[in-house]
């Protein structure tokens, strides 16, 4: 087989070697060059487990890739419709990651939290069906169907290569990221292969079982900094498999500790992507933690009842693993479910308010077939919408002043929250073009979408700023003072403009609407002259050889620039404001 050419490994030296009856190194006058040999073939082969864990890693990411490109819409509308009811929010979280794995489920959920389109106790059953989704796509993963890799990678780039269809080159990296799971399995299972001959391996691995609490805290400690590193438990339980194909695991009682160890480290993939995010979206990531903490204590009470019941669900040690990692979150969730919302209750007493109070979303797909009541919805959203660009920019200006203090993850966390609201807009507004409108209503929702797409547009230059000012800090570039507040006075222009947006969006009639649109397009013209005052005065610096050097005047324009794009999308709502407040003709 071809994994004779990898000699046992030899703890002692860190190299892949053979040994005698004696135990020692079987050195002849030709040592030299067989330790050097061995010492190729030592790296080939850990060069190997790391490349064939880097193809399992960059598999996953490539499935999740193609079908959330794919399924884009229907993924998003299908999470936003399951989460009314708790059983049927469970049941959506094992769906959606079976299909694109536990993490980017829960990535997924902590940004609709985090833009306020599902609250925080209907992310908990969520999150809940999610860590048990996540072992039934790792019971596809373990089937051993290394011959389908090449077939699937040859799909992917025939697809790629002679379709241009973007839907089909979006669909492409489906069979691409399955080959590259497999192939990378099969690669790590060949590498470690020779680690079941290997006695100082088998005497490490004898360590890791349940019939001590030293060996359980131990195998524990190991898979949670191996989860924590590689930010995946997917991964650590690839690579568990991969021990057990090769036959450097033979018992199940080694695994059961990796398991746990592995289902505590991955929380730390939740709580990273709840980093700069609102109150809410940090205790959805904590309900995450806490249901895999109080999951693992249920799981060792039980351990005794699992390592009985599982060997007689299959021979095979690898479908025993993936069993006993469904079992266990099978279990466990279907424990908590009933309890999900005292689980938010005590993330919320562990993470208490601070006195903000999270605004949630207005759309309510109850009210689609009421053209009129549906989309006052929208813009009531679109209005919570524009109040998070304007928290972006106030942040930003504070951070250009500052430039210590940059709210970086703070902002970047509000523009996903943006991004996830106009993908839910975008959905509404289909829902509602889908029925019998009239004249009035069709030329609003053209509108809605024109404006949905400026707010949008808005916050991508609110977090260019912030990325050009971290750029700034980075070289060093500083501004004199008088620069400094000319660009606070054009900050401040541009956040008053974006509060009248605000009032515009929540205007109740037509007459409101229509003065606070003009006060916008008036106060554009206040922006326009001033800045181009400060524009021309800065110039002529530059003419006079002031102390402008180049790179300030290269962050001083781009930040010239960016307003101006802000300014050019504020206009376009109050364009599509004032449209609206025109006395309505055909109904």
């Amino acid at each position: 087989m071809v994994t004779h050419m990898y000699p046992s490994f030899c703890w002692k030296g860190f190299l892949w070697g053979r040994e005698d009856d004696a135990g020692e190194k079987n050195f002849s006058r030709h040592g030299a060059e067989r330790f050097f040999t061995r010492t190729m073939e030592s790296f080939q082969s850990v060069f190997f487990v790391i490349g064939g864990l880097g193809l399992f890693l960059y598999g996953m990411e490539l499935v999740t890739k193609g079908l959330q490109r794919t399924l884009a819409f229907r993924l998003r509308s299908f999470l936003l419709r399951v989460t009314e009811h708790r059983v049927l929010a469970f049941l959506g979280g094992i769906g959606l990651a079976t299909l694109i794995f536990s993490g980017p489920t829960t990535a997924m959920i902590t940004g609709f939290v985090n833009a306020g389109l599902i609250s925080l106790q209907q992310s908990v059953a969520l999150t809940f069906g999610a860590n048990v989704g996540t072992t039934i796509a790792m019971q596809f993963v373990a089937l051993r169907i290394v011959l389908v890799a090449p077939i699937a990678i040859g799909l992917g780039m025939v697809l790629r290569t002679f379709f241009k269809s973007d839907i089909v080159q979006s669909a492409a990296f489906i069979p691409l990221g399955f080959g590259m799971i497999f192939l990378g399995l099969e690669l790590m299972s060949i590498a470690l292969e020779p680690l079941r001959h290997s006695h100082q391996f088998q005497e490490f691995v004898s360590h890791l079982h349940t019939r001590s609490i030293a060996g359980l805290a131990l195998g524990i400690i190991v898979s949670c900094a191996l989860t924590s590193v590689l930010m995946s438990s997917t991964a650590t339980i690839a690579i568990t498999l991969s021990l057990a194909r090769a036959g450097a695991i033979s018992e199940l009682e080694q695994v059961f500790p990796i398991l746990i160890g592995a289902y505590i480290g991955t929380c730390g993939v939740a709580i990273i992507s709840a980093m700069g995010k609102n109150g809410d979206a940090k205790r959805a990531a904590l309900c995450h933690l806490l249901f895999n903490l109080f999951g693992c204590v249920v799981a060792l009470i039980l351990m005794k009842v699992y390592l009985w019941v599982i060997p007689k669900t299959a021979h095979d040690l690898v479908r025993q693993i993936v069993n006993l990692s469904t079992c266990i979150q099978l279990v466990n969730g279907l424990l908590f479910l009933p309890f999900a919302p005292s689980f938010a209750r005590l993330a919320a007493r562990i993470l208490p308010s601070k006195g903000e109070t999270e605004e949630q979303t207005h759309l309510d797909p109850r009210f689609v077939d009421s053209p009129e009541r549906a989309i006052a919805l929208a813009t009531l959203e679109m209005q919570r919408q524009t109040r998070i660009c304007l928290g972006m920019l106030r942040s930003t200006l504070a951070g250009i002043h500052d430039g210590r203090n940059l709210p970086f993850d703070q902002v970047r966390a509000q523009e996903r929250a943006v991004d996830d609201i106009k993908h839910a807009l975008d959905t509404y507004l289909v829902m509602i073009a889908e029925r019998q409108l009239s004249r009035r209503h069709a030329i609003q929702l053209q509108d809605l979408v024109a404006t949905c797409n400026d707010i949008e547009r808005i916050a991508d230059h609110i977090e260019e700023i912030i990325l050009m000012t971290r750029a700034k800090v980075r070289k060093q570039v500083k501004f004199d003072e008088e620069h400094d507040k000319s660009l606070q006075e054009l900050g401040l222009l541009v956040s008053e403009l974006l509060l009248l947006t605000v009032e515009s969006l929540d205007a109740k009639d037509c007459e409101d609407k229509r003065s606070v649109a003009q006060q916008i397009l008036e106060h554009r013209k206040i922006y326009k002259r001033r800045a181009m005052e400060i524009r021309q005065l800065f110039n002529e610096q530059l003419e006079e050889g002031g102390a402008t050097d180049g790179m300030q005047s290269i962050f001083f324009t781009r930040y010239l620039m960016e307003f101006d794009r802000i300014i050019r999308h504020v206009r376009g709502i109050a364009r599509a404001e004032l449209r609206q407040a025109l006395p309505a003709g055909e109904s």
